[in-house]
C-alpha cells in the first residue's frame, strides 16, 4: 500500500493522497475502511491457498 500511495497515479491509495491535500477527510476515511475491509478479506484467502498449493 505504501508504495501504490507514493508511486501510483490511479489506483485507490493515489486517490487517498491526493485528497489527503484537500482536506477530504471523508473520502480519506472510506478509502481507508475499504483497503481494510480488502486486507481482511484477502488474508484468510491467501492462507488457504498457501496451505492447499504449497503444503511444505
Amino acid at each position: 500500500m505504501g508504495a501504490e500511495i507514493t508511486g501510483a497515479t490511479t489506483d485507490l491509495g493515489a486517490m487517498i493522497f491526493a485528497t489527503s491535500k484537500f482536506f477530504g477527510m471523508d473520502i480519506v476515511v472510506v478509502s481507508l475502511i475499504i483497503v481494510g475491509v480488502i486486507g481482511v478479506t484477502m488474508d484468510p484467502i491467501m492462507r488457504f491457498s498457501e496451505r492447499r498449493l504449497i503444503p511444505w
